[in-house]
């Protein structure tokens, strides 16, 4: 009969605490993806610019949307994870 040691964990690491817009738990670690801009758009004559994250294991979050003025380009600076 083999056992395993007590201090010894299987599968995946967890991480605690990770949460909020772009934040994601990679391989037991918490990263904030990398915001990739894809346009913009009018709805309800609001203007918005779409973007989702990537992460370093190459996940992609579904789309966002941010509200800007009509006159801004969409920045990655506009972004407040």
């Amino acid at each position: 009969v083999i056992t395993k040691p007590s201090s010894v964990t299987c599968g995946t690491p967890v991480c605690s605490n990770c949460s909020g817009e772009g934040f994601r738990c990679v391989n037991g670690i918490c990263e904030l993806g990398i915001a990739v801009y894809t346009g913009k758009q009018i709805i309800g004559g609001q203007h918005y610019c779409t973007y989702y994250y990537i992460w370093s294991d190459m996940y992609m979050s579904d789309p966002y949307l941010i509200p800007v003025n009509p006159s801004l380009e969409c920045l990655t600076s506009q972004i407040e994870p």
